[in-house]
């Protein structure tokens, strides 16, 4: 019977996104001042890695919008020679959050923004200096983060780019044919599996023990998801379970690797012996 998998979905974002992209893909977010006057460009590949607290993008290695926005107002600046008060963002490749966030900072700091969405080769023709060239790690990296310490908003981006990749919408029903494609793909029947976000914070997802048993044995020994068998958090030893067994089976510890989930009344958990 289907039942509620809390993060254990995230076994379906992470394998979705890797069917789709290469494991050393990087995410790039670029600032450059506009050719217009009082406009910046920003050509962005919805970089999931991207963090709004500068502290924790720090210890995690992210990307930071603090970083991107302070780096743009002063090269700005220095090539404009003055603050502005006023800027155009002509942007591609963003997440709607990190560009509601973007322009939050920047209104805190005096600049009013206005923002149209452009083409990638758009941007291009639109760009002039740069003022903040950023890469991201590879996804190999952000799938083991996801899965370790069950990110949830990594979850969500991953799923959602997985998505937009396969050609789905760019949303929650995109997310759910997603991961049907690729269940089926695998030869795993999607029929009673119900869907509605990728990080599984919804009580509305369903999936059966069966479907993911069926995954993980697919994907166990195939290259392509090594990083989703190495990110997974050690019974007693790392991320979301090190501190299960060490007291109630000290034996156990280190021979578990596998996905937690939890929601209220729900307690799951889905990898290998």
């Amino acid at each position: 019977q289907p039942r509620i998998p809390a993060s254990v979905i995230k076994l379906l974002a992470t394998t979705s996104i890797l069917s789709y992209m290469d494991s050393q893909k990087v995410f790039g977010t670029n600032v450059y001042k506009g050719v217009d006057p009082g406009t910046i460009v920003i050509n962005g590949e919805y970089d999931p890695w991207i963090s709004m607290i500068q502290s924790q993008a720090e210890k995690m290695g992210r990307t930071s919008l603090p970083r991107l926005g302070f780096n743009t107002i002063n090269k700005y600046t220095e090539l404009n020679g003055d603050k502005p008060s006023r800027l155009k963002l002509l942007y591609t490749g963003l997440f709607p959050q990190d560009l509601a966030n973007f322009q939050a900072f920047l209104k805190k700091r005096g600049i009013r923004t206005t923002a149209q969405r452009i083409t990638t080769e758009e941007a291009v023709l639109q760009s002039a200096e740069p003022l903040v060239l950023s890469t991201s790690p590879t996804l190999e990296t952000m799938v083991k983060w996801t899965l370790l310490w069950s990110d949830n908003v990594l979850a969500e981006r991953l799923a959602r780019l997985a998505a937009i990749t396969s050609g789905e919408q760019f949303n929650d029903k995109g997310i759910e044919v997603t991961f049907h494609t690729v269940l089926t793909n695998f030869g795993i029947d999607p029929d009673k599996i119900e869907v509605s976000d990728g990080s599984g914070l919804s009580k509305q997802n369903r999936v059966t023990a069966k479907a993911i048993a069926d995954l993980l044995m697919k994907i166990r020994n195939d290259p392509k998801y090594a990083s989703i068998y190495e990110g997974l958090p050690i019974g007693g030893v790392s991320g979301t379970l090190q501190n299960r067994f060490l007291t109630t089976a000290p034996q156990a510890v280190g021979l578990v690797h596998a996905k937690t989930g939890t929601l209220s009344g729900t307690v799951s958990l889905a990898g290998y012996v």
